[in-house]
């Protein structure tokens, strides 16, 4: 009998085996390992199967992949404006008996995401509810009080989806997060519909020509050097230049940190091909694109199964449209698409 180690002596200690034995064959550890897979491969078949499966009326609120606009359509055809004043048990109470059936935990997200579209303007306002929302609308459960940066593909989406629900104008603070997600992407172009934040991707920099200073030239900036404008002197929380300051507008000179011409250019001639032509190339404009290309998929594939969905369901919901009055738009203080769609935009 050989001697053992010390390392052999502290696995054996620990129950474990050491490499240079052979493990028995058929063992119940061999068995019990075979079975956790059947079973992960069967959980992973039936989860499949259940998001391809087509919704439907009676499995909408419990389909995995149903689509927030789609969720949102159906609640409004529903329960008119009502639903928008109730608290979520109320509401999810409400669902399951009016349409006998569960609500899938990610459409609960969903649901309550666009519900706050709604009925508030902190999605436009505020980073901590836009990022929160934009993983809600693409089937991310957020964690609460944890920061979690949405990557280039589910911000296009997100923000797409919400432009199908509600249109407002997006604050500096978020778009100030927004730049900062797409650069922590290593992404310095802002396709549509992420256009709101290019000018914080790219962070455009002042020069002025008279006293050689530089400085960033995001607002507030005014157009007038710091220094020279005596900008902080008197009154250093107002920024603003003193009164009798000469206006140098004329000596500033503006650059940009991330200048996004080069990858922009590079973006729409790959996008303007055909998919089986595209060739990346290991630079940095094409590898940037790519990115890009990858999150424009994404937000199309997003709106294809929006379009499907509402084809799938378009019988339910004209049939629904005859036997209930419309929602009144001028009830809304607020302009909201859903609400002034006409039977024809259907699809």
């Amino acid at each position: 009998m050989s001697a053992k180690g010390p390392e052999d002596l502290f696995f054996h200690g620990l129950g474990g085996v050491s490499e240079d034995t052979p493990a028995p064959s058929g063992s119940k550890e061999d068995a019990h390992i075979d079975a956790v897979e059947t079973a992960e491969a069967e959980g992973l078949d039936k989860t499949a199967q259940q998001v391809n499966r087509p919704v439907s009326k009676s499995n909408l609120f419990s389909h995995p992949e149903a689509h927030p606009f789609v969720l949102d359509m159906a609640l409004l055809k529903t329960f008119q404006l009502d639903w928008l004043k109730w608290d979520p048990d109320t509401l999810f109470s409400e669902i399951r008996e009016t349409f006998s059936t569960s609500v899938a935990d990610v459409n609960r997200m969903k649901i309550l995401a666009t519900m706050t579209l709604h009925v508030v303007d902190a999605f436009w306002e505020q980073w901590d509810v836009f990022e929160n929302t934009i993983l809600a609308l693409n089937g991310v459960i957020p964690r609460i009080g944890h920061m979690q940066p949405p990557d280039a593909a589910l911000l296009m989406a997100g923000v797409d989806i919400v432009a199908s629900i509600r249109e407002e104008e997006y604050s500096d603070e978020v778009s100030r997060y927004t730049a900062a997600c797409l650069l922590n992407e290593g992404v310095t172009y802002a396709p549509k519909p992420l256009e709101f934040c290019q000018q914080y991707v790219s962070q455009p920099r002042y020069h002025c020509t008279h006293c050689g200073k530089k400085g960033s030239a995001l607002p507030p900036f005014d157009g007038r050097c710091d220094s020279c404008s005596r900008r902080f002197e008197d009154h250093p929380f107002n920024f603003k230049p003193a009164e009798d300051a000469k206006d140098d507008k004329k000596d500033v000179e503006y650059s940009l940190t991330y200048d996004p011409s080069s990858v922009k250019k590079r973006y729409e001639e790959l996008v303007s091909l055909h998919p089986s032509k595209v060739r990346i190339q290991e630079t940095a404009d094409d590898i940037e694109s790519a990115r890009l290309i990858i999150a424009t998929d994404y937000m199309s594939l997003r709106r294809r199964q929006r379009d499907r969905q509402l084809s799938q369901i378009k019988n339910w919901m004209v049939t629904h449209w005859r036997s209930t009055p419309p929602c009144t738009p001028h009830l809304v203080t607020r302009p909201r698409r859903l609400l002034s769609l006409s039977r024809s935009e259907v699809p």
